[in-house]
């Protein structure tokens, strides 16, 4: 995971600052529980979405 995060890290001084957004109630839970933002630079944001079309 920490490698994938140090990518991200590099990648992210190259194309500056980033938001992106999910959809799904199931991955805002997952992103949550196992603390992905804390991984991400803070030029990189994940944020949550109306929700799933399937879920609501």
């Amino acid at each position: 995971m920490l490698i994938l995060a140090d990518q991200i890290k590099k990648l992210s001084k190259k194309v500056g600052n980033k938001t992106f957004m999910h959809v799904c109630g199931t991955h805002e839970q997952e992103i949550a529980r196992h603390g992905l933002r804390s991984l991400l630079p803070p030029g990189v944001r994940v944020v949550s979405g109306p929700g799933c079309p399937v879920c609501i």
